[in-house]
């Protein structure tokens, strides 16, 4: 099986590139934002076989009150959260007649191409809807309102756009994220990136080893 390991930056590919080596998945930087990830994907699935898409890095977990509790997802479904016109405190979905406008996508669909779903099920990876945005939360309020408008669990800017590219591709895409703060906090003092890049690593290690055993 050809797997790819792509990461929205270097600190992230650098804090589970050992790993990716080790198993013999290729890895690559996918860059920020759902543009740059379409591209950069697009770009390297036309031109190298890959059998399966793994997106790792970090994100921001919606909930009420700032805390620092490392958290590894695997994402059953992606949505563009703010593909649409936003106002201050409002947003309404682009709606035009005879146009179907696709911004949700179901991942876990094709995982059984990749491994057995029992398999998956016993390795007791928490899944979560996640929200793909173009401007990441700066505040508590705009994160909720994300929350509960889409039934999310976490925010990051790049898991719909490979979503996009992967069902394009028609190979399975699994997303790990791993939180390293709360969505809207932006005061860096309250964030655990360390922690959060340590836990991802351990958790990339564990689903390589499922996806080549």
């Amino acid at each position: 099986m050809k797997i790819t390991v792509a990461a929205p930056t270097d600190l992230e590919l650098q804090a589970i590139l050992s790993t990716v080596k080790r198993h013999g998945a290729e890895a690559l930087v996918c860059g920020i934002g759902p543009a740059m990830t379409a591209h950069v994907l697009t770009r390297h699935l036309a031109a190298k076989r890959t059998d399966t898409l793994l997106l790792c890095g970090l994100g921001g977990i919606y909930q009420n009150e700032p805390a620092c509790e490392p958290l590894v997802f695997l994402a059953e479904r992606e949505i563009f959260a703010d593909l649409g016109r936003c106002g201050q405190g409002t947003f309404a979905p682009i709606e035009i007649p005879g146009t179907d406008i696709v911004t949700s996508f179901s991942m876990s669909e094709r995982w059984p191409h990749a491994i057995a779903r029992e398999i998956l099920r016993s390795a007791d990876f928490e899944t979560a809807a996640m929200a793909t945005v173009s401007c990441s939360s700066a505040d508590i309020k705009r994160a909720m309102q994300i929350q509960d408008r889409f039934e999310v669990k976490m925010e990051n800017m790049e898991g719909a756009a490979a979503a996009l590219v992967a069902e394009a591709f028609k190979i399975p895409l699994f997303e790990l994220r791993s939180a390293s703060n709360t969505a809207g906090i932006v005061d860096k003092s309250m964030w655990c990136i360390n922690e959060a890049l340590a836990l991802l690593r351990a958790e990339v290690d564990r689903f390589l080893g499922l996806l080549y055993r």
